[in-house]
């Protein structure tokens, strides 16, 4: 009995051994101030989940598994976004609930934004490696084409971070947060700064009076018109790929029918062998023989 329990002390000790490192091992990976047992996450972690997701392109449900398991939000945005990109957006963040915003509000008005400038990528994406022409009054007659380099030099003047802030301080102004993007869209066109109306709105419509004298003629760009703009050109592509593929099957069916039709002979065009001009004496030469072959014999 003795033997029995000094053979089965050993192996304990060896289970405990194995135990204390495994558990050693996951703790170092997941860092010290982390615990092992998943903690149940509140509205306004999902909340903020949804909204680092929604920045970095990540799973939320890898950000919320990370959050159970005692990750910081700071350290989990670091991971999918990078050092310096992070403390930004956490920074403007915590800003934003400084000044006196909910977590709610902030998030719409952030989605509202990257959706705006995800549609105007999108809507230009083609003139990135497009060298655009010197405008030609004759030729533009002629050309039928959109012409996108206004949302092309938007999307150029477009400020994330001043277009969030200026956008929940002028919402209430501006009935909603989507005329105050709006508002914000027809400040960089008319290159006015929109901050201006948080100073001075008098001296703001003063300037945006002026500069819609030189706007005449022009297309004002709004939200509305981003997304029709968008959807024209995904339904176009769409058309061209439809009618690609259908040319395409047309070809394939027509050569189908004349492999298979047994009316039409199956030509073989010869290959020359030589690609050497012949010698117009030779040939009538031969002509002559032809012709006549006593010539041949006669020789």
């Amino acid at each position: 009995m003795a033997k029995e329990k000094r053979s089965i002390l050993p192996k304990i000790l060896a289970l405990i051994i194995v135990f204390t490192m495994v558990f050693s091992a996951v703790a170092m990976s997941l860092g010290t101030k982390h615990s092992l047992t998943k903690r149940k996450l509140t509205e306004e972690d999902i909340k903020i989940a949804a909204e680092i997701a929604n920045m970095t392109g990540a799973d939320i449900e890898d950000i919320k598994k990370l959050r159970e398991y005692g990750q910081d939000f700071n350290t989990i945005l670091k991971t999918f976004k990078g050092d310096e990109q992070a403390e930004s957006l956490l920074y403007a963040n915590k800003n934003y609930l400084a000044m006196g915003f909910k977590q709610d509000e902030i998030s719409e008005v952030k989605l509202l934004v990257n959706r705006a400038v995800y549609q105007l990528e999108e809507l230009t994406s083609d003139l990135d490696n497009t060298i655009i022409p010197e405008p030609n009054p004759v030729v533009d007659i002629f050309n039928k084409e959109e012409d996108l380099t206004p949302f092309k030099e938007l999307l150029s003047e477009f400020k994330i971070d001043s277009a969030i802030e200026l956008i929940l301080k002028l919402k209430q102004d501006f009935n909603n947060i989507e005329e105050a993007l709006n508002e914000y869209l027809y400040s960089l066109q008319l290159n006015i700064d929109l901050k201006l109306y948080l100073k001075d709105k008098e001296k703001y419509q003063e300037q945006k009076s002026e500069k819609q004298l030189l706007f005449v003629g022009k297309e004002r760009i709004t939200l509305a018109l981003i997304e029709e703009k968008l959807l024209i050109k995904l339904q176009e592509q769409n058309e061209k790929q439809f009618s690609n593929a259908t040319e395409k099957e047309n070809i394939n069916s027509d050569k189908q029918t004349e492999n298979n039709n047994p009316e039409v002979p199956l030509v073989t065009v010869p290959t020359p062998n030589s690609v050497k001009p012949l010698n117009p004496k030779d040939e009538l030469n031969k002509e002559i023989s032809t012709i006549n072959p006593m010539n041949e014999k006669g020789r």
